[in-house]
């Protein structure tokens, strides 16, 4: 395939190859105000050899859109990390490379008005959009080359399917490569992946990807190499033997010590913490998983049972009584995943004695029934500022008039 012929892509180690940066997101809606809640990175030769996977979930500070289009809901990114969290992981990627993207007008945007947000800009050059070399669809396009797409929406796949359709083509194009500004150096650039979907096939391994490292172009410190690998290897929350052995063949060979070895394992907890407590609670079953997480990582658990202590899912329940105003947010479905509309809602509020409130104040709104407590929505941030009990739709569709019912 001569598709970049006379391409120069530098990398910072200087290597001369083009790199193909193919990159898909999963986003709120398809405006300038809307966010990304999902990335992917395929990093691949021109001859479509896989260098590099890379994906995760983002916390987008709002609702998650389309539910019913990309499969996130609330509760999967409440504890992902931020844009601003992964933004130097993702530039490392981007930088250098030629980007590739099935719609990459919509894509390179969405990606560019992440880092705008944040002071930082992305020039994404001249790249390759696969849509516009089709003319159709991602999943007509890959059905007519007999390529495997997976779960489609899912960002991994989505890119994947990209990488190899490009791969089938036969053209030249005159391409150059991407470059971020702006971002400064993090350590820990912690991801949260989404749980495999069936025949997405599987992540890439944790000992093929400690093989691939040096294709991390533009990695800093060894710090940052460690807790690379180690987000990975951690992704079931534990370690195997051989990942163990891996993990500490490569402290030694970066030149950590046991004290900078332990350092990284509690600043990885730290972040993990961190984005655990971001809703203001840490659940018993998000407690379990921190307490496995640092005997995993040879830590102890005071920090975890700390931020336990502070962020305690709450216990507490409330009468409902005749007048009390509800408002509700999110998307209620039935138990086959057809949606349920707002009046029957407003009918089984009606048949509780409750007064449907259309926003949250303070004066006349007592309740805000969720379909998902997690969410980001405007509505819950409010209740939650303001002390409104936030309860779940669950809960909800179970009550009584004048029962008790868990706050969430």
């Amino acid at each position: 395939m001569a598709l970049f012929d006379g391409v120069n892509a530098p990398s910072p180690q200087g290597q001369s190859s083009v790199r193909l940066v193919v990159v898909d997101v999963e986003t709120t809606g398809v405006y300038n105000n809307d966010r990304i809640v999902e990335v992917a990175v395929v990093t691949t030769s021109p001859d479509g050899t896989i260098l590099d996977e890379w994906e995760t979930l983002v916390n987008p500070g709002r609702d998650v859109g389309p539910t019913h289009l990309h499969g996130i809901v609330a509760s999967m990114v409440s504890a992902a990390p931020r844009f601003e969290e992964i933004a130097g992981a993702l530039s490392e990627r981007i930088h250098g490379g030629v980007l590739v993207a099935h719609n990459l007008p919509f894509d390179s945007r969405m990606i560019g008005n992440e880092y705008s947000r944040m002071g930082a800009q992305l020039d994404p050059g001249s790249g390759v959009c696969t849509l516009r070399l089709c003319g159709e669809r991602l999943d007509l396009a890959c059905a007519r080359y007999g390529i495997q797409i997976g779960h489609h929406h899912r960002a991994l796949a989505d890119a994947r399917a990209t990488a190899r359709l490009l791969t089938a083509q036969a053209v030249e194009l005159e391409c150059r490569p991407a470059t971020v500004t702006g971002v400064e150096p993090r350590v820990g650039y912690r991801t949260l992946r989404r749980e495999l979907a069936g025949g997405d096939g599987p992540p890439m391994p944790f000992l093929a990807r400690l093989a691939l490292r040096t294709s991390h172009w533009g990695a800093q410190g060894e710090t940052l190499q460690y807790l690379d690998l180690l987000d990975w290897a951690m992704g079931d929350g534990e370690l195997s033997a051989a990942e163990c052995e891996q993990l500490n063949s490569l402290a030694l060979e970066l030149g950590m010590n046991s004290e900078s070895v332990a350092a990284a394992h509690e600043h990885y907890l730290r972040e993990l913490i961190a984005a655990a407590a971001r809703d203001q609670i840490i659940t018993r079953a998000e407690h379990e998983r921190l307490t496995q997480v640092a005997l995993t990582l040879g830590l102890g658990t005071y920090l975890v049972d700390e931020a336990a202590q502070t962020w305690a899912e709450s216990s507490r329940r409330i009468r409902i009584n005749d007048g009390m105003g509800v408002c509700f947010t999110g998307q209620a479905t039935y138990t086959d995943g057809s949606e349920m509309c707002r009046d029957v809602l407003r009918g089984i509020a009606g048949s509780l004695g409750l007064r449907v409130e259309e926003s949250v104040t303070k004066k006349r709104c007592d309740l805000v029934v969720a379909s998902d407590p997690c969410s980001l929505s405007t509505k819950v941030k409010k209740a939650r500022q303001y002390g409104i009990p936030v309860v779940a739709l669950a809960d909800f569709l179970c009550m009584e008039r004048g029962a008790e019912v868990l706050v969430r």
